[in-house]
């Protein structure tokens, strides 16, 4: 069995910031990788993303899509509301974040979850 790297992030903290690095190019609709130490060593690259997706949302029921994609939507908005001073809303940290609901919202089934989770959090 290979040696695993025990320091490196696994789930939600190692999805996360690859979805962060990632934004929509406003003019085609494409992803383009913001360029971070984090993407470099991901196994996902921009345009794996988005299929990744598909095939996550795929590959579960909503119910259960919902339970899956909770973890990293709940370590989204922690660092969101930890962000001091509040962001910009031209500046980049705004744009990181709001590329990453952009993306996730591309899949149907994702964006109903990003809408479940929403209305548990404003509840």
């Amino acid at each position: 069995m290979p040696n695993a790297d025990v320091s490196k992030p696994l789930g939600p903290a190692e999805f996360l910031p690859l979805l962060l690095s990632i934004t929509p190019d406003g003019s085609s609709g494409s992803l383009a990788a913001q360029p971070s130490r984090q993407s470099q060593t991901s196994c996902l690259s921009s345009t794996d993303l988005l299929p990744f997706l598909n095939d996550l949302a795929a590959g579960f029921s909503d119910d259960t899509l919902a339970d899956v994609l909770t973890p990293t939507l709940s370590l989204f908005f922690q660092q969101w509301f930890s962000i001091t001073p509040a962001p910009d809303l031209l500046g980049n940290e705004w744009q990181r974040y709001m590329g990453a609901i952009s993306t996730l919202v591309q899949v149907k089934d994702i964006a109903a979850a990003v809408c479940h989770h929403l209305l548990i959090i404003v509840i």
